[in-house]
């Protein structure tokens, strides 16, 4: 037990570290800018320099947390992500009572960019990169899988934090089925690409059912 509960709880706080200067990161931006969508940006840009600073410092290979290509096969998580993302999106909207979500912005193309590109890319980096790409080498393979998915579920708290208690309950679960098939995905095939795929149709998935509801 002990030998799995370290590999925990170390990439527990390193999570917690670099999340936290992500938000730092952001909320300075915010303040010089003013700017939403930069700071967004900045946040992403910590998420994902940060785990790739340390992986390149502690002397280890990129490729071994998801850093290379996949074969064709990983297009099978495209109909798979839709199967899940949109019935959430959609039940998710109908209980929302007319919340608007924070990543709702004015210019729809800013809002796909930072949705289907910046975000899964970042968060995709962090999570299912580094995260999951540490406790494979130390703990069991769902472990791996399962434990960076609940802890990117919990992110979701704080900026959903203001929706309806079942609209908020739904996207931590969407967030966590999300976090499941990225991290199973990343797994199998050993690339961050299917994961980030994942992430993008999921994000997608609910512009288009908010756009359109």
């Amino acid at each position: 037990m002990g030998s799995v509960l370290k590999p925990i709880l170390l990439s527990l706080v390193y999570l917690v570290a670099v999340i936290l200067a992500g938000f730092l990161a952001g909320s300075f931006t915010y303040l010089l800018t003013g700017s939403i969508v930069t700071a967004g940006m900045a946040t992403q840009a910590v998420f994902t320099a940060i785990p790739i600073a340390t992986i390149t410092l502690l002397h280890q290979n990129l490729a071994d947390y998801g850093f290379k290509s996949a074969n064709r096969k990983i297009l099978l998580s495209i109909p798979i992500s839709l199967i899940f993302s949109f019935p959430l999106a959609i039940v998710s909207m109908y209980l929302s009572e007319n919340y608007t979500p924070p990543i709702a912005l004015e210019d729809i193309r800013i809002m796909l960019l930072l949705a289907i590109v910046v975000s899964p890319i970042g968060e995709e980096v962090l999570f299912r990169g580094f995260i999951e790409g540490y406790l494979l080498k130390h703990t069991d393979r769902w472990i791996a899988i399962a434990m960076p998915a609940l802890l990117f579920s919990a992110m979701h708290i704080v900026p959903y934090i203001s929706a309806p208690l079942p609209a908020l309950l739904l996207t931590l679960l969407g967030a966590f089925i999300l976090g499941m098939l990225a991290g199973y995905y990343r797994a199998v095939y050993g690339s961050l690409i299917p994961a980030v795929i994942v992430h993008s149709v999921f994000n997608l998935s609910g512009i288009v059912v908010w756009l359109c509801l």
